[in-house]
């Protein structure tokens, strides 16, 4: 057997205790095993430099172990060793299989995203471009062995702001896994959540509505009225609604008188009337939890929304997304078995929070309440309330932007930061605001002020019932100036 420590020796001497000379993958091999990390890597670059045809099996055999060293590099945090080798796993890759080899496809994934690490995202994008085109040749262009390529790009695009391409790349992947995909069937359902709540982290709310009134449809089809099924596309739903209340800000409701509705029927989430079944069924019997209004999905798309003012068209986002919440909820508790009791819980806390949003307060501490009888008959009960409501939760808050035009507007805010200190009452409001430190202009303290005090929270809870928070702290930091005099301070 040979042992790393005397391939070791015999690499140092120039002599052997065997009778061949050890081969270059065996001296690699034994000197990544003794963390001697940067002979390994002369090893390899050795045998990179010798072009010869008796080390073209070094090579192709040099590849995987060339990588694996890569990645225990990384985790140590030594990029550029990591980097280093997935170099040379490139260029042993290149003499054995040429340019346009699959196999150069992990490797360049893999510089990308070192690349990504230290914020080089131009540089990431150009190696995933280039594995994306080798894997178009040998794969076809509609494959799902690039989608890894592809979740990189979006990744790089949306930290360097380029909205334009990172939709562009969302929409492909979207192609994509739908691609060989019945348009009409539940499988197809799963793709539409997931396109959907992506499209609502980029702000294209009405779009990521239309994909999930897309699944709704398909599930009212297939499924029966309160099956299980249903809850992923109506927390999808919700979710929708949520962000694009908790995004909505003072102008944006100014403004709303320009949006128009799409021309399309939209399938509604509507009360249903209480019936003698209902009476006959009452369904859970745990007093503790109130039971959500019953709702059912409207099969079909019954009517079209018609918009001119802007109140029906908010007013139409909150009964949507509090029907999809109160569905859910009533699902989960008539199929209790199939969810966990922190899922049940969740499902009242997201009413809670929905309700604090649109400041329907009786039915958000409803809400919560509920979520903390069932929470309250676990085995770690005391750990699940305080992560839940232990202390303020905050749901909406908008991060004031420098200022472009009066007081402030030539200061370079890099550096700069306000301190404040506050209440929440048992209502979600923030009370008895103080300014604490600050290094910013007199403008941004004034800012900062009023969007802390627009703020809604999750009020803390004791015992059941919301109280007041007080001496709560909060620090804002800035960064950076207006675009046209960062430029002229770099002249």
């Amino acid at each position: 057997m040979l042992f790393p420590q005397q391939v070791v020796r015999s690499a140092e001497s120039g002599a052997t205790d065997f009778d061949d000379t050890p081969t270059a993958l065996v001296e690699f091999q034994a000197y990544s095993t003794a963390g001697r990390y940067a002979e390994a890597l002369a090893v390899a670059a050795r045998v990179v430099e010798q072009a010869s045809d008796d080390q073209s099996a070094t090579g192709a055999a040099l590849v995987e172990p060339l990588l694996k060293l890569a990645m225990v590099r990384q985790q140590s945090g030594d990029y550029v060793a990591a980097t280093r080798a997935g170099e040379l796993a490139i260029e042993l890759i290149e003499r054995n299989g040429g340019v346009f080899d699959p196999a150069l496809v992990e490797p360049l994934v893999f510089l990308a995203r070192l690349e990504q690490a230290g914020g080089h995202h131009p540089a990431a994008l150009e190696r995933l471009y280039r594995g994306q085109h080798i894997l178009h040749r040998a794969e076809g262009v509609m494959t799902h062995l690039q989608l890894p390529i592809l979740a990189n790009m979006i990744e790089s695009y949306a930290a360097m702001k380029q909205t334009a391409n990172t939709n562009e790349i969302i929409d492909q992947v979207f192609a994509i896994k739908s691609r060989n995909l019945d348009r009409n069937s539940v499988e197809y359902v799963p793709i539409l959540l997931e396109q959907a709540e992506i499209k609502a982290m980029n702000g294209q709310f009405r779009t990521a509505r239309e994909l999930i009134y897309l699944a709704l449809e398909i599930l009212d089809q297939s499924l029966s009225e309160n099956d299980p099924g249903l809850v992923d596309a109506l927390k999808g739903l919700a979710l929708v609604r949520y962000m694009e209340q908790a995004n909505r800000t003072a102008k944006s409701k100014l403004e709303a008188h320009h949006l128009v509705a799409p021309p399309i029927r939209l399938p509604i989430i509507a009360q249903a009337p209480t019936s003698t079944d209902d009476a006959r069924n009452p369904g859970p019997t745990d007093s503790r939890i109130p039971r959500p209004t019953a709702a059912r999905l409207v099969p079909r798309f019954e009517r079209e929304i018609v918009t001119n003012p802007p109140i029906g068209l908010l007013s139409q986002g909150r009964k949507e997304g509090t029907s999809a919440l109160q569905k859910m909820i009533y699902i989960m508790e008539e199929h209790h078995e199939r969810f966990s009791v922190i899922k049940r819980a969740e499902a009242h806390i997201w009413l809670g929070d929905w309700c604090m949003l649109i400041r329907k307060l009786d039915l958000a501490d409803e809400s919560y309440r509920a979520a903390w009888q069932i929470l309250a008959d676990e085995d770690d009960a005391t750990g699940l309330l305080a992560s839940y409501f232990g202390q303020p939760k905050r749901l909406k808050y908008h991060k004031p932007a420098i200022p472009r035009k009066g007081a402030g507007m030539y200061e370079n805010y890099d550096g700069k930061y306000v301190e404040v200190r506050y209440s929440v009452d048992e209502n979600g409001r923030v009370r008895k605001l103080k300014l604490g430190d600050s290094n910013s202009p007199a403008t941004m303290n004034t800012r900062l002020r009023s969007a802390v005090k627009r703020a809604i929270f999750r009020p803390r809870y004791e015992d059941g019932q919301a109280v007041a928070t007080d001496n709560l702290f909060f620090r804002e930091e800035f960064s950076g100036m207006l675009w046209w005099l960062a430029d002229a301070n770099e002249q």
